[in-house]
């Protein structure tokens, strides 16, 4: 009998195309990685702990780091699904460039007591000293992910590679690092494992400074945005940074179907009537608690068409660039993009993206009204001040205060809302 397994165009996507373009396309179920471990260096430590969620098992032991390099190599983003940042977001800092010289140009093997180490997770870990290789014992790991150590194993893949081409690996010869594997069974229906693995994740990645962005990477909230865009656009939602560089380089997918997590946390904070502070709040405010709770799962359709809307005022933007002394649209290009967003969703009530350009059109074309009306208003006066002069009296006017300051928001809602 032959089996036969049809892929439409849904399930080609999510289980082909989708894992292809992340890095992510070996299957981590199922897979199972050996370690080869220098006999002499046997001396391995292995605890048994409760913890809150169920008991696991914790083994330290030393491996070559010619094995961490090859691992990572292949296996990218595959292993990195509870770390914080991707495989490309891992590069270009000053650890990355500190690790390659210990490794390159030290000939003892000082790194193992200068590093920090690899932590990973693996739902078993088998350790066998019975291999059919003399001086060599195995570590074999089902289901494996670093979740802490990312530099170090970017930055061994990097020399591993290197070494590959060249066809020389003696810089990376006789050189070991210190490997934790925490043996640790959870399913993807688990909630409570996900949320010790979240924690274990985020405690322990302080190698290098983790951005407040690149820490809720993970949380369920962004995970459903990344599943419901890819599904019902047909975007890339970028999680972490650089998850799609694979795909944009080999020329899988194009740069203008990503959706960058931080551009598009500003649009969403506009797209529920907060477009002040897209424009002004840091990156730690952006994606504070509260901030981050005001994302419902159920509105992602509002955001996407504020996200559409924002597209098409880039254009725009792009092209008043070369004049901004053009007021067809007053200061709606040129410090209003965000109030502009927020406009166009209190008169879209069907939110249809086949009418969005004719929606935005529209409110372009009422904003020097807008902008007359709120120059007039009692609680702009700081904003726009009429100032006297010896023979004339001059308004001063501080749009660029005023689209970041504390009346716009309300502004826009009674001026737009309201008609």
């Amino acid at each position: 009998m032959i089996l036969t397994i049809l892929y439409d165009y849904n399930k080609s996507y999510k289980e082909l195309v989708f894992p292809m373009i992340t890095s992510t396309f070996y299957n981590k179920e199922k897979l199972i990685i050996k370690i080869k471990v220098d006999s002499s260096n046997s001396n391995r430590a292995k605890s048994n702990i409760k913890t809150s969620y169920k008991d696991c098992a914790i083994t330290m032991l030393l491996v070559p780091v010619k094995e961490i390099g090859r691992i990572m190599s292949i296996y990218k983003n595959s292993i990195l699904k509870y770390n914080p940042r991707s495989f490309l977001s891992l590069s270009n800092n000053n650890v990355n460039k500190n690790i390659a010289t210990t490794i390159k140009f030290v000939d003892s093997n000082d790194f193992a007591l200068f590093n920090n180490g690899v932590t990973m997770l693996a739902s078993e870990a088998v350790y066998s000293d019975t291999t059919a290789i003399k001086g060599e014992d195995q570590l074999l790991l089902t289901n494996p992910q670093i979740i802490n150590g990312g530099q170090t194993a970017y930055t061994l893949s990097q020399i591993y590679e290197e070494c590959q081409k060249n066809g020389d690996f003696s810089v990376l010869e006789e050189k070991s690092v210190v490997l934790k594997v925490i043996t640790l069974a959870v399913s993807t229906e688990e909630k409570l494992g996900l949320e010790l693995i979240e924690k274990i994740s985020k405690a322990t990645n302080y190698q290098t400074p983790v951005e407040i962005n690149d820490r809720i990477s993970n949380d369920e909230k962004q995970i459903m945005l990344q599943k419901i865009i890819f599904d019902k656009y047909g975007y890339y939602y970028e999680r972490k940074k650089g998850e799609y560089a694979e795909g944009i380089t080999k020329n899988y997918i194009y740069r203008d179907l990503i959706i960058e997590k931080t551009e598009f946390m500003r649009i969403l904070l506009s797209s529920v009537g907060l477009p002040n502070q897209s424009r002004r709040v840091s990156l730690k405010v952006l994606f504070s608690k509260k901030n981050l709770d005001k994302i419902e799962i159920s509105n992602i359709s509002k955001y996407f068409y504020a996200f559409k809307c924002y597209e098409y005022l880039k254009k725009l933007v792009s092209k008043q660039k070369r004049n901004w002394d053009n007021i067809v649209y007053g200061n709606a290009l040129r410090y209003g993009t965000y109030a502009t967003i927020y406009a166009t969703i209190l008169v879209s009530k069907e939110l249809d993206l086949d009418n969005l350009k004719n929606k935005v059109d529209g409110i372009l074309n009422k904003w020097q009204e807008f902008e007359n009306w709120i120059r007039n208003r009692e609680e702009n006066h700081k904003y726009f001040k009429r100032v006297i002069n010896e023979d004339s009296i001059v308004m001063e006017m501080n749009y660029s205060g005023y689209y970041r300051g504390t009346t716009i928001n309300k502004n826009l809602y009674d001026f737009f809302g309201s008609k």
